[in-house]
Order: structure tokens, then sequence, then C-alpha cells
């Protein structure tokens, strides 16, 4: 008798054979909606941008690398990307890699679904190293429920099978921090580890410039943390005893300088993605409901839990009808108001195991869906964190606490429709 698939191969194997068939279903009704981009086949649309800009440069480019024809088809699309190849600051700036990925690949396979294949595969994989690091943290019943639900929920399904970079951008966040867990909780890591963790963070660096720094800087505060607060515990009873700095907080400061020299360094592309996010008022127009959960200064942080709720819910509303797949997703993903509901009640729960770990994971979302609350491209690649939380909500709840996320989320749920269908 062969060797039984674990749980969690077995959620691997059908969360990628679930979204070959979703494809499949693309592909075969593409003269009902179109099947070139998630809100349609249009170039404003990143994904279809992408997807045609590389359908089209394996036509047309010399040679595997063609910066000449990578820059004409891309202008001619309205985005110059092209114009920022060769300056490293601007480089990581416009963060171009994924245009080349696509590409590169598209011109080596001739065949545009390519693209689409790679992205189910980073997806499927992002549900190993969620599960993975769930499993450290929260343990086995929990990683289940997580891994189960990246790899069942209708909108992870869907937007896996389109062309957009958030895959990838996904797959790196979660390897990092599946690579920082396990080495907090093993205190070592493989050689596949560590070179995972050099190609994830360059891929990172060169996708998704602005919160590429936040996330090391996070990650490497997460893993260290206790070392920290030992030093500035030791520190301050060394000023109350007036001793002189020991060296490790003098290290610490050494540190703090230098990522601020960073910051300073690479402020174009943090300021650049402030300003496109947060401060442009043409963000604010034809929003309707949505605006009133943007948080545009520090005096609005008080709609915080309201910006969380609408960012684990998005895409969601109902325009009257159904002319992509986009339109599609966004009437089913009221679904998502049970994880909402989750993980709102977990963030007020005490006993939580690995505090720094949850509140830290959560920072980094929060620091996600304040500027991009309303693009749901940009939260993709951070759902996973409001996943794990409510699934550990779910697995450590007492019939009680199950019975108010019912009753809760049913309420969000009704809440959601009615303002939708009368506004």
């Amino acid at each position: 008798m062969g060797k039984k698939i674990s749980k969690i191969n077995l959620i691997l194997i059908n969360a990628f054979l679930v979204r070959i068939i979703v494809l499949i279903c693309i592909v075969v009704l593409a003269d009902m909606l179109p099947a070139y981009g998630l809100r349609g086949n249009f170039v404003e649309a990143d994904d279809y941008r992408y997807e045609q800009g590389a359908v089209e440069y394996a036509h047309s480019a010399e040679g595997l690398i063609d910066v000449e024809t990578f820059t004409e088809i891309f202008d001619s699309m309205g985005d110059h990307t092209g114009h920022h190849l060769f300056s490293l600051p601007e480089f990581i700036s416009w963060s171009p890699l994924w245009y080349w990925i696509v590409c590169i690949l598209v011109y080596i396979t001739k065949w545009r679904w390519s693209i689409r294949i790679l992205n189910i595969l980073l997806v499927t994989f992002s549900v190993k190293f969620v599960y993975k690091l769930t499993q450290y943290v929260y343990g086995e019943k929990t990683a289940l429920l997580a891994a189960n639900l990246m790899a069942y929920l209708p909108y992870i399904v869907l937007f896996s099978c389109f062309s957009y970079k958030d895959c990838l951008i996904m797959f790196c966040t979660f390897f990092l921090w599946y690579f920082f867990v396990k080495r907090k909780y093993e205190g070592s890591n493989t050689w596949q580890d560590y070179s995972g963790v050099v190609i994830c963070t360059v891929l990172l660096f060169l996708t998704r410039s602005g919160l590429s720094f936040i996330l090391l800087g996070i990650l490497l505060v997460y893993y260290y943390f206790d070392k920290i607060c030992d030093v500035i515990k030791d520190g301050i009873r060394g000023l109350k005893e007036n001793r002189r700095f020991n060296k490790k907080l003098v290290g610490l400061a050494v540190i703090f300088v230098l990522v601020c020299v960073l910051v300073v360094l690479y402020r174009a592309p943090l300021m650049r993605k402030f300003a496109a996010y947060i401060t442009n008022d043409n963000n604010f127009e034809g929003l309707g409901f949505g605006a009133l959960a943007k948080i545009r200064s520090f005096k609005d942080i008080w709609k915080l839990p309201l910006t969380l709720t609408l960012a684990i819910l998005q895409p969601i509303g109902f325009d009257g009808g159904i002319a992509s797949w986009g339109n599609l997703i966004s009437v089913v993903n009221i679904v998502m108001c049970p994880v909402a509901v989750g993980c709102l009640l977990y963030i007020i729960r005490r006993d939580k195991p690995d505090r720094p770990c949850f509140w830290f994971m959560m920072l980094y979302y929060m620091i996600s869906a304040v500027p991009s609350v309303l693009i749901f491209r940009h939260l993709f690649s951070v759902l996973p964190i409001p996943l794990i939380a409510c699934s550990d909500f779910l697995s450590r709840a007492s019939a009680k606490q199950r019975k108010w996320w019912m009753a809760l989320s049913g309420c969000l749920m009704l809440a959601v429709a009615a303002v939708f269908v009368f506004t």
C-alpha cells in the first residue's frame, strides 16, 4: 500500500486543481466575460496590461531581452516603465521586474496562459508556507484551517487565475515570514531557506519597493524582539544606576541610525507611494461609502476598525450587472464577512500564542490596508494575515464565542448587502 497523502499535501493538490478548473472556465467563457483581465480587457487594468504587453513583446522582440521593444510596447499602453530601467533608484521606485518576468515567460513559452499557471503555482506554494508558519505559532488545527481558507475561498481562487504581480508578492512575503518564524522556533534554517530568503528579498524589492523596506524591518524587529526588550531594559536600569551605556544598547542605536539613513536614501519611492495612495485627493473621487473608511490623516485614526473590516472584504460591491469576473467576485465576496468578524474578535482576544508575532503581522496588515483600503489588488498579498487570525479564533473559541461569531457575521452580511443595495 502506498504512503498516505498528508492533509496539507492533499489541500495543496486540491488548491492547484481547483484553480486549473477555474482557469479553464475563464477561457471557455471568454465570449461571455472578458478573459484577459479580472476587471475587463482594457489597458488601465494592471493584469491586462502586463499580459497583453508580454504577448506583444513575444511577437515583436528580437531576442530574450529587447529593451527598445519593451519600452515601445508599454509606451503604447500609456505605461512608461521602460524609461526607468537604467537608474537603480528609479528601477526600485518603479518596480518593473514583474513586467520582465511575464515578457520573458511568454517569449519562451509562446503561450499567454503560462503567466496564469505561474500565478497558480505561486499561490499554491503560498498556501504551503502560510500553513508552515501558522503551524509553528498556532498549532496544526489553526494551520489546516488557514490553509483550507486560502485554498478554497472564491476570491483567492479567482485572483490567482489572472496576471497580477501580487501573487508573487504574496509568495515572497510569507516565505520570509516562514523563515523568521522557523528560525525563532527552531533556531536554525537550511541552506535552501537562506537561498529562498535572498531570492525573495530581491524579488520583493523589485516588485513592491515601498513596503519591502517596512516588511523586512518588521521581520527583523520581530526576530530580535526579546533581545531588543532586554537591551532597552538593561539600558534604562543602567541610567537609573548612573552606569554607562552598555555596548548592546549602543549597537541598537547604531542600527536605528542606519535604518533612518536607508529611509532617507529611498525616500523617493516611499513618498511617491504615500502621495499616490493617501494624500492625493483624486483617490477619493467616486468612492461613495468607501470614502468613510479611508484614513487620510492621523485625526482619522478612529476609522481603523472600519478600515480593517472593509479591507478584508475587498473587492466587494454590486454595480447592477456582471460585465467581468471582477464584478462577479465583488458580489460573491460577501462570504468574507465571517473572516472579517473572526479577525476583529481575535484582535480583542487576550490568550494569543506568540503575541509579538500576531501584533507585528497586524501592524504590517494595517500599514498595507490604510493607504490601499479600496485597492483590492494591493491587499491580496497580505490577505493570509486576517485569515490566520480568524482561523485561530475559530480553533480556540468556545461554543458561546462561536455563536457570537455567527450572529455578528450574519449582521455584517446584512449590513453590507443593505449598504450596496440602497446606496
